[in-house]
Formats: C-alpha cells, sequence, structure tokens
C-alpha cells in the first residue's frame, strides 16, 4: 500500500476505539470585511499573555522552548503580533499601497515599500508598522534537494487502496463545502491524477507519531477534481462521512512525537496568510508537533517537476508529514507541502527547510483559499461576551450593546437577535482585539431577550449566549461651562449656591496637591468652591463672591499655591475676612483642612493617594455626600504617619474606604490601616481611573436622579464639580474627553437618572459626551 501522511490537524472520535481523525482549521479570505475598521500593529508585552500562557500544556511550553526559544508568553505575543500583522499587509493592499515585501521581527511589522513612495510608507508608519524602502531580503536557500513529504511507507492519518497497493497521508483542516459538504483539505500530491480506489479512503490508526500504522474507520472519498499538485498548487480535499465529529483542533502529539492525544489539541480560531518571521508550528503523523519560524512566504519552489506556491520555514518535518495542518499560534497559515530530505539534510542543520502551501495569500498567488473557491475551513470560535448591558440591567434608550469575543478579529461577526425586534437580527464587526458594539436604536422603552451568537465565515459558528435588558428613557443633558477653569468653578457654584453663601472655599486652579481634601470639607461647611491662580484674583471670581457676601473665605494652601497678596484680595471681599488652612505638606494640609471642616465625631473617611488627583477627586462627592472626609496619604509609601493615624482614631472613625488599587494606595498601607483598633477597611478600584471612579460610584448609589461627569485628564472641573454633587448628593464619574465607557452608561441606566451634567468646556468633554457617546 502506497502511503501519504500529512500532519492531523484536527480530532475526531468514532466508534472505532482508537481511530483519531483530522479535523479542524480556519480561513479569512471569503468574508468581506470592508465594515470592519483596519487593524493596527499594536503592542505586544509578553507579560500581558500571562493569564492565557498559563493555561498552556506544560509539555507544549517545552516544546516551544525546545524549538524557537521562546517562553509561552513571548511565543502567544508573537502569534498575536503575526496575526495582526496578516491583516495590516491585506489592508495595505486593499487600500491600493503596493509593497515589495513584509518581515515580523520579534513582535515588529517591518514592511517593505519602493524607493519614493511617501505615500505606502506614510499608511505602513499609520498602522504601526516600520518602514524600510527597497526589496526585502532574498532568500538563500538550497532547493535543489527537494521532495513531497510523502512516501510508500507505513504511516499515520488518512489512506487508501488501490491496485498497486494503496496510499496513505496526513489530514490537513477539517472544513465545509459546498451544500454543507463536510470535507477536510491535504496535500495535492497525495491523489496523483488518474488515481482508481478500492472502497474508500479511511483513517489509520498509530499509537504514536512514526509509530506503525492500521486501517482504521472509513472516511469519504478523494474528491478528484480538487486535486491540484503543481502550477503554483499543492492541495485537495477529501469527504467526510457524517459518522466522524469535524473538530477544528490541532493535535499536538505530546507536544512531540508523542500518542496524539497525549496532549491537548489547539483550538484553531482563524485563517491568516503567513508573515516572515513568525513562528510556524506543524503536526504530522511522522514528526508529530515541531516549531521553527517562517523564512519566506509566497516562494515558488520546484517539487520534482512541479512549482508549487510556499511558505518556507526551519520547521522540522518528514516523509508522512504531507498534506498536515501548519499554524502561527492558533491560526491556520498552511498544509504540509515539501522539504528538504533529512536523510541527507537532517531537521536542524544549517541548511534544512520544509514548504507549506499557504491558506492564504495576500500576494494573490496560489493558496488553499483560491485553490477551494467552494471550501472553507472549520474553525473554533467562542461564545460573545455581552459586557454592557449585564444581563438583567438597563440601557439608556439609543445606546449601544458591546462585548467581546475571545481570539475574534475582522473575519468574525456577531448577530445579536432581540425579542420583539422589529428589525430583525443586528450584526457586528468585530474589531482587533475582539470587541463589538450593536446599536441599539429603534428599540422602544421596555424589557427585551436576546440571544448572541459569534460566526466565523459560513459555518463556524459559536454556542450561544443569552440574556435580558431593559430599555429606560434617555436623560437630558447639560453642561456647566465658562471661557476658562475658573469661569467654570463659578458657573458650578451658581448652580450649587444661587443665593447666599456664608462661607466661600478658595483653592488653586494651577495644581491639585493641596485642593484635593477641599471638596468633602466645602459641602461640610455649605460653602461653594471657587478657583483662583496663585497670583491674581479672576474678575468672574471676585464678581461671584461679592454676589455670595460671604462671612468667610476660606483659602486652601500655602502661599506656593495661593500668593498672600491674594488672600488680602480675598479678605476684602468678605465680612469676616480670609483665613489660610494649609500645612508643611499637602498630607497635613488635608488633615487640616478636615479638621476645621467636620466636627470631633466621624463614622467613615476616604483614603486617597496625594500623588495624583483622579481616585481623591472620584470619592470626593461620594464623601462630601456622606458627611466624610477625604485623607491623602502618600499612596506608593509603605506607611502612613502617626499624625494621619492619631487622626482617624480621635475622631473615632470606624470605616474607611481606600480610593484606587495598590499601584495608587500600597498594599502596606492598607494593612497598616487595618491595625487601627476598631476599623474596617474596603478598596474600590478599577482598571484606570475611569473604572476606579465607577467601582465608587457603584458602591455608593442605588438611585440618582441626576449625574455629573468631568474630564479624568485634568482635575479643576472635577475639583470645583465634586462639590456640587457633594451637595446634591450624586454620583460624579470621571471620564475620557471624547465619550462615555460603556460601563458609565450602564450606571445611568442604572440608576434611573434624568439629567446629566457634563461640567468644562469642550476641550475638557468633546461635543459628544453630550449626546451620552460611548467609547465602545
Amino acid at each position: 500500500m502506497q502511503r501519504f501522511f500529512s500532519l492531523l490537524t484536527i480530532i475526531a472520535v468514532t466508534t472505532v476505539a482508537g481511530v483519531v481523525l483530522p479535523a479542524g482549521a480556519s480561513n479569512a479570505d471569503t468574508l468581506d470585511p470592508t465594515d470592519s475598521p483596519p487593524v493596527v500593529m499594536g503592542v505586544y508585552p509578553p507579560e500581558e499573555f500571562a493569564p492565557e500562557a498559563s493555561t498552556l500544556d506544560p509539555g507544549l511550553v517545552d516544546a516551544i522552548q525546545r524549538d524557537l526559544g521562546q517562553s509561552g508568553e513571548q511565543y502567544l505575543a508573537s502569534a498575536a503580533a503575526a496575526s495582526d500583522a496578516s491583516y495590516v499587509i491585506e489592508d495595505l493592499g486593499d487600500e491600493g499601497h503596493p509593497i515589495l515585501g513584509s518581515q515580523l521581527n520579534g513582535t515588529q511589522l517591518t514592511v517593505f515599500v519602493g524607493s519614493g513612495d511617501t505615500d505606502t510608507a506614510a499608511a505602513a508608519q499609520q498602522a504601526g508598522a516600520t518602514v524600510a524602502y527597497g526589496s526585502p531580503p532574498a532568500l538563500d536557500i538550497d532547493t535543489t534537494s527537494v521532495v513531497p513529504l510523502a512516501d510508500l511507507y507505513d504511516g499515520q492519518g488518512w489512506g487508501y487502496q488501490n491496485s498497486g497497493g494503496g496510499a496513505a497521508c496526513s489530514v490537513g483542516f477539517v472544513g465545509t463545502g459546498p451544500s454543507a459538504a463536510r470535507q477536510f483539505v491535504t496535500a495535492g500530491h497525495c491523489f496523483p491524477p488518474g488515481t482508481a480506489i478500492t472502497g474508500q479512503a479511511f483513517a489509520l490508526n498509530q499509537s504514536a507519531a512514526g509509530a506503525p500504522l492500521s486501517r482504521g474507520a472509513d472516511l469519504g472519498l478523494p474528491i478528484a477534481s480538487s486535486f491540484q499538485f503543481g502550477g503554483g498548487s499543492d492541495s485537495g480535499l477529501v469527504s467526510v462521512n457524517s459518522s466522524w465529529t469535524l473538530k477544528p483542533q490541532a493535535l499536538t502529539w505530546g507536544n512531540g512525537t508523542g500518542a496524539a492525544l497525549a496532549t491537548a489539541p489547539i483550538a484553531v480560531t482563524d485563517s491568516r496568510a503567513a508573515v516572515t518571521g513568525a513562528s510556524l508550528c506543524k503536526s504530522g503523523e511522522r514528526t508529530g508537533w515541531s516549531c521553527g519560524t517562517i523564512l519566506a512566504v509566497d516562494y515558488d519552489i520546484s517539487v520534482g517537476s512541479n512549482t508549487v506556491n510556499s511558505i518556507i520555514a526551519t520547521t522540522c518535518a518528514d516523509h508522512g508529514d504531507s498534506g498536515g495542518a501548519a499554524l502561527s499560534g492558533s491560526t491556520a497559515i498552511g498544509i504540509t507541502s515539501a522539504g528538504t530530505d533529512t536523510s541527507t539534510v537532517p531537521c536542524g542543520s544549517e541548511n534544512y527547510f520544509s514548504s507549506y502551501f499557504p491558506m492564504v495569500s495576500t500576494a494573490g498567488k496560489a493558496s488553499v483559499n483560491s485553490a477551494q473557491r467552494n471550501w472553507e475551513p472549520l474553525v473554533t470560535v467562542a461564545p460573545p461576551v455581552v459586557t454592557s448591558p449585564p444581563s438583567g440591567a438597563s440601557i439608556i434608550q439609543g445606546g449601544s450593546m458591546t462585548g467581546t469575543l475571545a481570539a475574534g478579529n475582522a473575519t468574525n461577526r456577531v448577530t445579536v437577535t432581540i425579542s420583539g425586534d422589529t428589525s430583525g437580527p443586528r450584526i457586528a464587526a468585530v474589531a482587533a482585539g475582539g470587541a463589538w458594539a450593536v446599536p441599539l436604536t429603534g428599540l422602544p422603552v421596555g424589557t427585551y431577550n436576546y440571544t448572541a451568537t459569534a460566526r466565523w465565515n459560513t459555518y463556524s459558528v459559536s454556542s450561544t449566549t443569552s440574556g435580558t435588558f431593559t430599555v429606560v428613557p434617555r436623560p437630558s443633558t447639560s453642561r456647566l461651562s465658562g471661557d476658562d477653569r475658573y469661569a467654570t468653578s463659578v458657573a458650578i457654584a451658581k448652580a450649587s449656591y444661587p443665593g447666599s453663601a456664608d462661607t466661600v472655599y478658595v483653592a488653586t486652579g494651577e495644581n491639585y496637591p493641596d485642593a484635593l481634601s477641599a471638596a468633602p470639607a466645602a459641602v461640610a461647611e455649605g460653602a461653594p468652591l471657587l478657583l483662583v491662580p496663585s497670583s491674581s484674583v479672576p474678575q468672574s471670581v471676585t464678581d461671584e463672591i461679592t454676589s455670595l457676601r460671604p462671612k468667610t473665605v476660606v483659602v486652601v494652601g500655602g502661599p506656593a499655591a495661593i500668593s498672600d497678596s491674594v488672600v488680602a484680595d480675598l479678605s476684602a471681599l468678605s465680612s469676616g475676612g480670609a483665613v489660610r488652612v494649609s500645612g508643611n505638606t499637602r498630607y497635613e494640609t488635608s488633615r487640616l483642612i478636615s479638621e476645621r471642616a467636620f466636627g470631633p465625631s466621624l463614622t467613615s473617611a476616604y483614603v486617597a493617594t496625594g500623588a495624583n488627583f483622579p481616585d481623591a477627586l472620584s470619592a470626593s462627592a461620594v464623601a462630601a455626600g456622606r458627611g466624610a472626609p477625604v485623607i491623602l496619604v502618600p499612596g506608593a509609601a509603605s506607611s502612613v504617619d502617626s499624625d494621619t493615624t492619631s487622626f482617624i482614631s480621635s475622631r473615632g472613625i470606624s470605616s474607611i474606604v481606600i480610593a484606587g488599587g495598590t499601584a495608587a494606595v500600597s498594599s502596606q498601607i492598607e494593612a497598616q490601616l487595618k491595625t487601627v483598633p476598631g476599623v474596617s477597611v474596603q478598596r474600590l478600584a478599577g482598571q484606570g481611573r475611569s473604572q476606579t471612579s465607577a467601582a465608587i460610584n457603584e458602591a455608593s448609589f442605588t438611585t440618582s436622579s441626576e449625574v455629573y461627569l468631568a474630564t479624568g485628564s485634568t482635575f479643576p472641573d472635577a475639583l470645583a464639580g465634586a462639590a456640587l454633587a457633594g451637595l446634591k448628593k450624586a454620583p460624579l464619574y470621571v471620564i475620557p474627553t471624547q465619550c462615555l465607557p460603556s460601563y458609565v452608561l450602564d450606571d445611568i441606566a442604572h440608576l434611573g437618572a434624568g439629567t446629566v451634567t457634563a461640567l468644562g468646556g469642550f476641550a475638557a468633554l468633546a461635543e459628544p459626551v453630550d449626546s451620552l457617546t460611548s467609547c465602545g
């Protein structure tokens, strides 16, 4: 029996014990991505892939280290970069930018462009690639000893019998042809023209990669018209009986040459063009699982008398691996085609290489995708995760449902079907990184059920995600702002105290340290909070203080923050003069402000770092509404001073809320505060200043008719606004300049807010904030 063996990248179990069937793959060219945003090369720190790397089989990590000299984190980072690079190269071509080649070095993509082609260079740089002018370095290899990786010897994979004895090959990627026909792709040279077989093709059993083979259950018939070898191509399709389960997963053969399922298979999640410099791992019956580096793509190579468009790599392959799956990470990039004769040029030697027929070619050359036009691989598609609104939660009318898709990219689509939705299913493109969004425009106020599925091309579909949400009326929006930060503080003060006020607090608008504890103190004394420069009092502030007719002006901070001359000017505006509250440090100033404004007995306090402003200001509005101070601490330190702990003890504080994560206020400070007798400590934090703001508000409010918004990029508007929000006992969210994060929109809907007020001008919060535009 003649035997061809190719890579068994997917497995399926039949009723015949021990039979392993190849299955699984992925492809992307057939789905029009025109409505997806262009992919841009990102930054791929290996440490960000640590959670995913921790789930890799230890043996697989060993194999990656053995063959590539990489950690699991580095391997996954490189694979992610290779996937994005493929999209970048494709997007450049779609936009009419000719490139001469590309190279991936680690996670950095270099694009080669013609001399003087500044348009292509600019587009490539905008996509995050490095530009090099001229042709890429030529590949220098000896191809005279190339032979097809198929032979007449015993092997594992799939096979057939004929009058000459028979043949055997390995399965590449399982997939679907016309009318949902079940088929897998393999090497074209596995089934030469004119071959007549006896019965059906069948699976081949073996105890380990390279071990002797035995006949397994019938598979189906090779589709003779699909087999092409030469003219650039090396691929063909074999039908698969319904008794087999097609699984889009690549066998790892014990992470080397062990049994097919000795280690967990890798789920194939996409099919893309290969990128020079990326990793290529192949799975095959003869040499099992091995990895190497791609040396060239879309490279014409002569295999015997036949020309095959090829990916050239250092990955070890041998007779019997033909047709098997080749992957970068979890992305299918090719099927094993040929290589140097290992009897004369062994794997790992200086002149060794193997070649793979590509799944996709961005150069427009022969590929599985072009040769088998009515076939597509099956891939593993994760169920979509809905991040907003959470199931059972509310969403503002006209908002969007947003979510993520694990391993998702521009080839995927998410379909959301909503009960009672007359517009029919809503389909979302998936951006790089897996984010997606479905506008919910047109849905009346009410409660809805939904289901969501993700799809890759035509036939690969995820399981279903389901849930409910309630559409609530859209709140009205307004804005409090002035020509500058000082005039904005006046506008906020007018909204806080439209008549008079016995006390007015004044803080500098030029820097934040002395002022961070001012808002809760101002609310405690029934005072608006106005901002001034360090050396003068703006006319708008003078007019407002005059209008308020205060008895006392409280100046927060020392002469470095607000000069003595400004204090004198402020003193003249009040009947009882001005009082300066300041300490030798921002921390002492914080404590002195709290001692002045709050009585001798307190229940709770908020603790925030004095080294930055967002967390303290997010806590200020909540603290002010609860009659609690904000105490500043040196967040990065390992302890706080005895004066701070004495203040906590002397005021009878029994509950402390730390605003921000351990990068803001250290775990050592948290531990120290927990040692203060009678004090419980809670930390409220999120990933970044906006999420920390949301976490503080979510823990503090269940309903609110009003919500305030301020930029998290600068402090003045949020400082003055915290006094207003605290007075109104309403939440203040610090947000990005251009939009509202989806979780903030979710909170606004959940709170039942009827009004949303933006604080500051359009430079602070852009116009889209007024229309409650989601960041996605």
